[in-house]
């Protein structure tokens, strides 16, 4: 993990702006899984699947962090998640 210009980022991609949901697979999924799992809210194992696990992890930090609450990683998640603080 490393911090740049107030960013985190674990190093498997940079996007900000993709949006991700249930059933999606690659290396953006993995970074999400990452960063949720700094955060301290577990998304189970980081193998890149937005499964289930991944999915409530994203709603819980969603419900956290006050934003709209539907389980999908888009521009506001994103920020959310790379500006958050270690959980």
């Amino acid at each position: 993990m490393e911090q740049r210009d107030g960013q985190w980022y674990a190093g498997l991609s940079r996007t900000s702006e993709t949006v991700l949901a249930y059933t999606h697979v690659g290396p953006q999924v993995a970074e999400a899984q990452c960063l949720l799992r700094r955060t301290g809210i577990p998304p189970g194992e980081v193998d890149g699947v937005f499964g289930p696990k991944t999915q409530r992890a994203v709603r819980r930090m969603q419900e956290r962090d006050g934003l709209v609450v539907d389980g999908v990683i888009g521009p506001h998640t994103w920020k959310a998640l790379r500006e958050a603080a270690e959980g």
